[in-house]
């Protein structure tokens, strides 16, 4: 075989020798690299006189030790593109996604569409690495959820949703960071195990080599199988792991696969060969130790080394009393191993570090080693110089970075756990500054140095070639010394403190009733909590705190602590979890772990936590403890929410919050609405779902009187919970005044005033202030009284600077709204709003105006030219001619906005109009001027906004003050999107007339009794009587209880400027009526009944996992199920407080330079003196 690929090889080859102009293709440059692979192998076969046909051999011989080509085949070191590695590709696409959601919240990086691209973009490249790590099960999990997240972050983009994006956008990005960082661990460890098992193979060919048990051809053929197995595993690294280890793996095969291949000279004896591979193979096993403590920083992998030899150097004395010679070898060979990791630790360090103290200790450490001859025949007392040595320059490495290290006793006892987590590192460097640097410094000493040698070269007085010599060295050291000092030599020292905080973590588990409800094998959720945290969460380098809540939060001992049977009763989770938010914040805890079943079974609902757990930057794991417990089905009203009172001809919203638990289709639950007892309203079949079901329905009220509303639950058609009600309808009053009071000129009035007038129920007073028209035209009048305004319903305020307002005008305004007037503030105009800041106007109004001058006057010249002419009488024909010629093919219009809506808005009946099928249609105003405003107050409710310079500017808000309402419109007069829409389309109409109806509650506000919500699980109802516009006298108001024929005075209380009772539902029908002057005011009928009680906190015992899965999609929760681990120290991480002090000292500035200079100074005078130059 090898002469037929000698003659294959130059018949490639003799082409390319033949023409040797011509470059050699590619296969022929594999011939020349496959031919000289032959000529080695043929010169083998025949120097070593074997006449045995290569290649072939006895039964179960390799069949390729023969073959020249066996290096190329086993061996091919797979390429390793760091482009390709899946490790560095996850490093990238985490930064990425990081720069985007970086971009999305501050809202750069262009349009929301754009942005939806780019995500899109990194979710192809995340489906590239997705398919490389199919193989690793967690990984490709992992990843598919975060390609989830991503997708959902885009759809958000697209829908301008960037909120939502931003969170979906940093889970994505904390999966592919957890991802990397997993990928990076196993790697590590399976590299360091690679390596290892090497090291320890290429001991066992050491002993089998020195024993005879192997030949030399044998372990040649051991060196190339380790060879290729390592070139494996550095594909497999390449694929799955980090790029760095692949690289690593890959080199030690190159260096094994070139010791295999070049081997020992096959015209040696045997003995030689021997020798020559012991020696290979003790380089090899460098290489390999080499690898290993490339993994670890010199210090770490010393301080490993040194334990590991102290160890078995304690267990060989052991082992001196107690004989084992098969133990006592095993040592020996690790001990062995050891030295040689510490011999190359030696090593690395001899070329990484230049400190004095640690050269001094690393050759002391090489003599020793020397001396020792690296091995452990002798006894274990003799390795005691040498492991103190070594701890001698692993101290010494350790101070190099200046890391103090104190003894337990040296410190106060006060201050030893402060102590031992801090780290002072002082680094020193001399720094010096010239003009030009070493250059302009050479040039300095060149140029003076002439000049002296020159000046005495050519002096007038001639007094010999020495003492011109030394006068000449004198002067070029002042010099020297005159430079050095110009320099500004300096020491800079930079000391950098390190204190690191043990993580503080509060653990919180949950000890409500479901959670002690024993299951079936007799053990709860508790028990289990507990058992979790005693066995699968590692609670080293932290610090913990324990809490127990149930109806309250109290602090406990430690996890073990009984649970307090008092306290579970009741499940205030979402309310407890809000409150120990600013709690644990202000006592500076690192996270929080919760242990429980997230049932809750108060009155708060679960949006409030959300958004508590979406503010704070504390980070929360819940432990979802989903034990199964049998619990009895449950079917009950968890809210009922329906108004006492209601207008006619108008539709009212009710809405029902059902509880539904531990059912199932055969229980067929209903919920039936009924009027006046008998009439069915409406019926809805219930899905058996575990959770909170909303039942909705809009009631028409038609004809003024009292219905009955009753909303009963059914199971298996029987009743469990009925609430019955009333409600009282009530006409509107006929007609609506409104008052208009203009500040300026505008299109606003005459377009609103269009708009009412063939509407006969609103009456339109449209005023200016005065200034606006000449005094002569007697038009401006004079803001109207409290008194006055008491005749309107609605005061719409239009443009109004604060000067045209009279002195008292703000403080009837703000009794006007008191007494249940509606306020409309509109003002496009930014220098006419920031007049109103801090005013009394203001303080009835739902926002701040900013405060301070502005440039923008918001006036077109053209514009304002014609309405100075108007103010100054003369009509439009006689001066408009002129500007139509002049802009009727140049003028282009101001482009229109429109409103964007706020959730609260999306729901308003503003926004809204009646299509013709019967179906709501949306009706979205647009603007042209805004009035930026400074911010809302805090009791404001926004409807619409406008996002401009990255914020959200305020565009129609409202508050309500008093008994009535305010509301600011901080834009035009909307009359350009009129100008804009189709004649036949009544958008803006009908916009202008909800408004109005909107304004005017207050004013058609009669007695009326206000409840919260009626459900039978109270125990007691908080009904709130609100008196009305009607009711000039509170105070006299007298309140009674009729039930079954019987009557009885109930008291009323005044709380928060409400008049409030309390009365108890039990399941019979009371009606309570409010009197005034004998005269019944309000009347409110009510009665509850609940078949079966059932404590609440047993009614469901099914885990809700739905609400903390809600809580776990944002950023800083995790939910964990009981099945997990957990680690603190690397969930929470340790807090690190970094404190630096930089000290400058001259080394210029000292007695010594002075004295040096002054010393030659005076030599040179007094030779100068001596030789009669001065």
């Amino acid at each position: 075989m090898n002469r037929n690929a000698f003659i294959l090889s130059l018949i490639f080859i003799l082409p390319a020798v033949l023409n040797a102009e011509e470059p050699a293709t590619q296969s022929q440059q594999k011939a020349v690299s496959h031919l000289v692979q032959a000529l080695k192998s043929i010169r083998l076969a025949i120097m070593s006189g074997s006449g045995e046909t290569p290649g072939a051999g006895k039964p179960g011989q390799d069949k390729t030790a023969g073959n020249p080509f066996r290096s190329k085949e086993k061996f091919k070191l797979p390429e390793m593109p760091p482009k390709e590695n899946a490790h560095n590709q996850l490093s990238e696409l985490s930064k990425e996604q990081k720069q985007l959601n970086s971009e999305v919240r501050k809202n750069a990086g262009g349009t929301s569409e754009k942005l939806a691209e780019k995500q899109d973009s990194l979710r192809e490249k995340l489906d590239a690495v997705r398919k490389k790590l199919s193989d690793n099960k967690p990984a490709a999990e992992k990843l598919a959820n975060s390609d989830e997240k991503m997708k959902d972050a885009s759809d958000y983009l697209k829908a301008e949703k960037r909120l939502p994006a931003s969170v979906k956008g940093e889970q994505a990005a904390a999966d592919l960071e957890q991802v990397r960082k997993k990928l990076e661990k196993d790697s590590n460890q399976e590299t360091a195990k690679k390596l290892e098992e090497t090291g320890k193979k290429l001991d066992h060919l050491s002993e089998e080599l020195k024993d005879g048990k192997h030949s030399s051809k044998q372990t040649l053929d051991e060196l190339s199988e380790m060879a290729s197995d390592l070139a494996k595993e550095a594909g497999n690294q390449h694929k799955t792991g980090t790029q760095g280890n692949a690289e690593r793996l890959g080199k030690v095969g190159e260096r094994m696969n070139e010791a295999a291949d070049s081997g020992p000279d096959s015209k040696l004896p045997e003995a030689k060969k021997k020798e020559e591979l012991l020696q290979t193979l003790g380089t090899l096993k460098k290489v390999v130790t080499a690898a290993r403590s490339g993994q670890q920083d010199p210090v770490s992998f010393l301080s490993s080394t040194l334990s590991r030899l102290n160890e078995n150097t304690d267990y060989l004395k052991y082992l001196k009393k107690h004989p084992d010679p098969a133990a006592e070898q095993e040592v020996r060979k690790e001990m062995d191993s050891l030295l040689e990791d510490l011999s190359s630790i030696v090593g690395r360090i001899a070329e990484e570090s230049a400190d004095w103290n640690v050269v001094k200790a690393r050759e002391a450490v090489e003599k020793e080693l020397t001396r020792y001859g690296k091995n452990v025949s002798g006894s274990p007392e003799k390795m005691a110089p040498l492991l103190d040595l070594a701890g001698k320059l692993l101290l010494a490495l350790k101070r190099e970075v200046r890391i103090h290290v104190f003894e337990a006793e040296e410190v106060p006892e006060k201050y030893r756990r402060d102590a031992a987590s801090m780290t002072d590192q002082s680094i020193q460097t001399i720094h010096w500054d010239f003009p030009g640097s070493w250059t302009g410094l050479v040039l300095a000493f060149l140029f003076l140095a002439a000049f002296t040698i020159l000046s005495y070269r050519y002096s007038l007085r001639d007094f010999g070639g020495f003492r011109k010599t030394v006068l000449c060295l004198l002067r070029i050291l002042l010099f020297c010394l005159i430079l050095l000092c110009l320099t500004n030599p300096r020491m800079e020292t930079e000391r950098t403190i390190r204190r690191q905080e043990k993580p503080k973590i509060a653990v919180v588990f949950d000890e409500s009733g479901s959670m002690l409800k024993p299951s079936v094998w007799k053990r709860n959720r508790f028990q289990d909590a507990v058992a979790f945290w005693n066995e699968k969460v590692n609670r080293a380098d932290v610090q913990t705190d324990f809490y127990h809540f149930g109806r309250n939060l109290r602090t406990v001992p430690g996890a073990g602590a009984e649970p307090d049977v008092a306290n579970s009763g009741e499940t205030r989770f979402y309310a407890l979890a809000r409150e120990w938010i600013p709690r644990f914040e202000a006592e500076k805890y690192n996270g929080v772990i919760c242990f429980t079943d997230g049932i809750d079974t108060g009155e708060e609902g679960r949006g409030d936590l959300l958004s508590a757990l979406a503010a704070t930057p504390l980070e929360h794991v819940f432990v979802a403890m989903n034990q199964e417990v049998a619990s009895m089905p449950e079917l009950s009203f968890r809210k009922i929410e329906s108004p006492s009172q209601v207008f006619t001809k108008t539709e009212n919203a009710l809405t029902f919050l059902i509880r539904c638990g531990n059912l199932h289709a055969g229980f067929n639950p209903v919920f039936e609405l009924l009027r006046n007892r008998t009439e069915v309203l409406y019926t809805q079949e219930l899905a058996p779902v575990n959770g909170i079901r909303t039942v909705k329905y809009r009631m028409a009220a038609e004809l003024p009187g009292t219905e009955l509303l009753t909303a009963r639950l059914l199971l298996k058609g029987k009743v469990c919970e009925s609430v019955t009600w009333s409600i009282e309808k009530t006409e509107r009053k006929d007609k609506l005044n409104v008052l208009i009071f203009n500040g300026s000129l505008d299109f606003g009035t005459r377009f609103i005033r269009n708009v009412f007038l063939d509407e006969p129920s609103i009456a339109l007073d449209i005023r200016y202030a005065k200034g606006i028209f000449p005094e002569k035209t007697g038009k401006g009048v004079e803001f109207p009284n409290r008194d006055e305004l008491g005749k309107f319903d609605i005061l719409l305020l239009m443009n109004l600077k604060r000067n045209a307002l009279g002195p008292n005008a703000e403080a009837d305004a703000m009794d006007f709204v008191q007494k249940g007037g509606g306020l409309l503030f509109v003002c496009g105009n930014p220098a006419a709003a920031r007049e109103y800041a801090a005013s009394t106007l203001e303080t009835l109004l739902p926002v701040k105006f900013a405060r301070g001058e502005t440039s923008d006057s918001r006036a077109e010249p053209e514009t304002q030219r014609i309405l100075d002419e108007i103010a100054r009488g003369r009509t439009p024909t006689q001066f408009d001619a002129h500007m139509v010629r002049q802009k009727e093919f140049t003028f282009k219009p101001q482009p229109l906005y429109p409103f964007e809506l706020t959730l609260l808005g999306k729901k308003s009946p503003l926004f809204y109009k009646n299509a013709s099928d019967g179906k709501p249609m949306a009706v979205i105003p647009q603007f042209q001027d805004m009035a930026p405003v400074d911010s809302l107050k805090p009791g404001a409710n926004l409807l619409a906004f406008h996002t401009a310079g990255g914020r959200e500017h305020p565009l129609l808000a409202y508050q309500n003050f008093g008994t009535g309402r305010s509301m600011v419109l901080a834009c035009d007069p909307l009359w350009r999107w009129k100008l804009n829409l189709p004649s036949k389309n009544p958008a803006y109409e009908i916009f202008w007339k909800n408004l109005f109806s909107y304004l005017s509650l207050g004013k058609n506000r009669t007695t009326r009794w206000i409840v919260p919500n009626l459900t039978p699980d109270a125990k007691e109802w908080e009904l709130a009587l609100d008196p009305g516009a009607l009711i000039p006298d509170p105070g006299r108001i007298v309140c009674k209880l009729e039930s079954g024929g019987t009557e009885q005075t109930l008291p009323l209380q005044t709380l928060d400027g409400k008049l409030r009772c309390v009365v108890k539902p039990d399941g019979t029908e009371k009606t309570i009526r409010a009197f005034y002057e004998g005269k019944a005011m309000a009347s409110f009928t009510f009665s509850a009944l609940k078949s079966t009680e059932i404590a609440k906190e047993f009614r469901t015992l099914e885990p809700d996992m739905e609400g903390l899965r809600e809580f776990a999609t944002l950023p800083n929760v995790t939910l964990l199920d009981s099945g997990s681990k957990l680690d603190l120290a690397d969930r929470f991480g340790r807090k690190e407080i970094i404190l630096k002090e930089k000290t400058i000292h001259p080394l210029w500035h000292n007695g010594w330079m002075f004295f040096w200079m002054a010393a030659l100074l005076i030599l040179e005078w007094i030779a100068r003196r001596w030789n009669r130059l001065l």
